[in-house]
């Protein structure tokens, strides 16, 4: 969908979707497939791993969400009221950054998919180093309440010293 049509979308609220789930990188956003059963259920509390009745919608960021990005979120959420909406992005600080910019850009309130401490565990061998500036801007990220629940995460990620892009995550 281009960035003009997508404020044109009409959605057909009959049909019930779920879930959202916005995906940084496009390799990802290619190869995916919805596994509830992996899904970060301890962290973030989602029903994504439960029964349920309605569908996914998987959206493609690119990145950083710009203005209309965001405004086709919230269009979403106003056909879809009961939707969950979720972020998939690299366990690194631009991942957590993009989910942050979003939430805050959006007014929604948006859970975290594979973005985890079980997950980093899992995939943490494949990772690459971090940076001087990744360490300092996790340092500074421990600090803003934002992210609170991912303290453990950040700790473990500057101990070990490596992060992970989406791409390694299976």
């Amino acid at each position: 969908i281009t960035e003009e049509d997508a404020l044109r979308i009409e959605w057909d609220t009959h049909r019930e979707i779920s879930w959202v789930l916005t995906i940084e990188n496009l390799t990802t956003f290619h190869q995916f497939r919805i596994d509830r059963s992996v899904a970060n259920q301890e962290a973030c509390g989602s029903g994504f791993g439960e029964e349920e009745s309605g569908e996914t919608l998987v959206i493609y960021l690119g990145g950083y969400a710009n203005g209309i990005k965001r405004e086709f979120l919230r269009h979403i959420h106003e056909a879809y009221p009961a939707a969950e909406f979720m972020h998939y992005g690299d366990i690194d600080c631009g991942g957590f950054r993009i989910w942050k910019t979003l939430s805050e850009g959006t007014g929604l309130e948006i859970e975290l998919y594979r973005m985890d401490l079980e997950t980093y565990r899992q995939y943490r061998e494949s990772g690459r180093e971090l940076t001087e500036h990744d360490r300092v801007l996790l340092q500074e990220m421990m600090e803003d309440p934002f992210y609170c629940g991912q303290k453990e995460l950040f700790c473990e990620m500057l101990e070990a010293g490596l992060k992970l892009e989406q791409e390694v995550i299976g």
